[in-house]
């Protein structure tokens, strides 16, 4: 971010919080822009959804669009109607946030509105070591932890999970292995002496 504020400060970039993009402008085959609504500023306490009344419209034009919005995880119900079925089996019933709720997705069909095309749509990347943050940043939070080497870890009902389903190894098998167990939560168990610590 530093980077990013010294070109701010020369000139280079301009930041435009609270702005929405709502739309990519299309001309002669090309896009040149984009258009959406200014957004009132935020005053809601940590933890809570920012609002989104709309105060005023945006249109920016460029010699390129570049769209970097994130993903889908901010948008359970996204995340669910995009779930691999057949590799992974339902989605589980409870889940938290690794992004934001504003990372929903929105960009993502604005896109496709305007002639992109998405492939792979169902390759997500979740962390099976989530907690809920007690202390939330965003709605419904979630926080990685950093496994440490020799944790246990074991499904809902008390069984060690198989190789390679190993802290901060292979998620995704760890997932499908989780949810095999008919439960959407796991033990994993550590000590002061084998919990990882801060560099």
């Amino acid at each position: 971010m530093r980077r990013v504020r010294e070109h701010v400060s020369a000139g280079r970039i301009e930041l435009k919080f609270r702005h929405q993009a709502s739309r990519l402008i299309r001309i002669n085959g090309r896009i040149t822009g984009v258009a959406g609504e200014i957004l009132e500023p935020s005053t809601v306490e940590r933890g809570q959804k920012s609002g989104r009344a709309v105060v005023g419209d945006s249109e920016v034009s460029a010699g390129a669009v570049l769209v970097t919005s994130g993903g889908i995880g901010g948008n359970f119900e996204l995340v669910r109607k995009n779930w691999p079925r057949d590799r992974l089996g339902p989605p589980p019933k409870n889940m938290v946030a690794s992004v934001p709720h504003h990372v929903d997705g929105r960009m993502v069909a604005i896109a496709q509105q305007a002639g992109a095309v998405v492939i792979n749509g169902d390759r997500m990347w979740h962390y099976t070591e989530g907690v809920k943050n007690w202390a939330p940043i965003w709605p419904n939070h979630g926080i990685h932890i950093l496994p440490g080497p020799s944790s246990l870890w074991f499904d809902a009902r008390g069984n060690r999970l198989p190789v390679p389903c190993l802290p901060g190894f292979d998620t995704l098998s760890t997932l499908k292995t989780i949810l095999a167990s008919r439960y959407d939560y796991s033990w994993f168990v550590l000590t002061q002496s084998i919990r990882p610590t801060a560099p």
